[in-house]
């Protein structure tokens, strides 16, 4: 939401005074949300959260049965 505030205080003569200014920058952060879901970075990130949860959890699992023993 930030860097589309920023974009908007940077370059205002791109919004055209047709309707709500509220409705536009409401616009502007939907698509930029969309774009983000969309991009590479995010879906990285998914995977990487994925593949290394599994490794996490068996490690605690293997802590926890660990105190347990003692």
């Amino acid at each position: 939401m930030q860097d589309v505030f920023i974009k908007f205080y940077h370059n205002p003569q791109n919004y055209e005074e047709r309707g709500e200014l509220k409705a536009y920058l409401s616009t502007l952060v939907i698509n930029r949300s969309k774009d983000y879901l969309r991009s590479w970075t995010y879906r990285k990130i998914q995977v990487q959260q994925k593949i290394f949860a599994k490794q996490t959890i068996m490690r605690r699992d293997m802590l926890v049965s660990k105190m347990n023993e003692h």
